[in-house]
């Protein structure tokens, strides 16, 4: 039996190969674009459009969950149509599928985009790296490369270390969110008495 996650990917799927053929693109799956990039990148749409349909039911739930509210307010300035399809009947799932496939889609093109300028950001002279990285694949990026890892490597490790390295490199060693990491600092160097030259 497939999971929920599987069967809402084929019916996203589903519905936005029907849109794409009836409609030459919804514009659900534009706002999807817009809303993930200016808005929110991860929330979860479906949650807020039946927030939003059980707020047009009854006025007093709004003031219940100000984010959701100033969300589902958002959505509706992108699509004015957006109520009137709700209160039609239209699932909120279907519209979510929507959505979805459009945030998903202006992630993967920003990631793409990221991805292929990473590598004139490590050798900006244009020199080349040894070993070489390809700009359409992430194999041997990361800790796995010498030159990303020492970009990628927290301040208080020491990339030149070969055992460190090594850790970062295998994964014994855990990197958390709250290690900066060198790229971030003004000649790559972490200096306590002088914190304005990095975050």
């Amino acid at each position: 039996m497939p999971s929920h996650n599987t069967s809402y990917k084929h019916r996203r799927q589903d519905l936005l190969s029907r849109s794409n053929k009836e409609h030459k693109g919804d514009l659900l799956v534009h706002l999807g674009h817009h809303f993930g990039r200016t808005e929110h990148a991860f929330c979860n749409i479906k949650v807020i459009l039946d927030f939003g349909l059980q707020c047009l039911e009854d006025a007093g739930l709004s003031e219940s969950n100000e984010k959701q509210h100033r969300l589902f307010d958002t959505l509706r300035e992108l699509d004015p149509n957006l109520e009137e399809r709700l209160r039609d009947g239209e699932h909120t799932s279907d519209i979510a599928a929507l959505i979805d496939a459009g945030r998903d889609g202006a992630r993967s093109t920003d990631a793409q985009s990221v991805k292929k300028a990473i590598l004139d950001w490590v050798h900006p002279d244009g020199g080349a790296l040894i070993p070489p990285l390809l700009r359409d694949s992430r194999v041997g990026y990361g800790f796995a490369h010498v030159d990303t890892g020492r970009l990628l490597c927290p301040t208080h490790l020491d990339w030149d270390d070969a055992k460190i390295r090594k850790k970062l490199q295998n994964r014994t060693a855990v990197v958390t969110a709250d290690q900066c990491p060198t790229f971030l600092y003004e000649d790559l160097t972490y200096d306590d008495d002088l914190l304005g030259r990095g975050p």
